[in-house]
């Protein structure tokens, strides 16, 4: 576990009602050390695993679409600013992922 970061709570019987994007981008994000990460970088550490988007604006829409599922939204229309001083760009805070995913934990009947 990352300082700062809590872990994600196991899921209750051992059966898992995350959809493996949202697990693997999850992962990928909390990996990067900083408290958001923009879709293009997810997109890179994604193919990187598993070569499965055409670009990160399919990726991030993918995402997206598991986000609001179970009523999770992204802060700022999902600009975020992943170094100070920088201008925002598309992306994803991991706050936000882990929010999702323990949304899917908590009602797994909305998978």
């Amino acid at each position: 576990m990352r300082a700062g970061l809590p872990a994600v709570p196991s899921p209750v019987s051992g059966q898992d009602s995350v959809p493996d994007l949202l697990l693997r981008a999850y992962d990928a994000a909390r990996e990067s050390d900083q408290e958001v990460v923009s879709s293009q970088a997810l997109f890179a550490t994604l193919q990187q695993q598993t070569p499965v988007f055409r670009d990160a604006s399919g990726m991030a829409g993918q995402l997206v679409r598991l986000l609001t599922r179970v009523d999770v939204t992204r802060p700022n229309k999902g600009l975020v600013r992943t170094h100070p001083g920088q201008p925002r760009v598309l992306g994803f805070k991991v706050a936000t992922l882990q929010q999702a995913i323990t949304a899917y934990r908590a009602e797994p009947s909305r998978v």
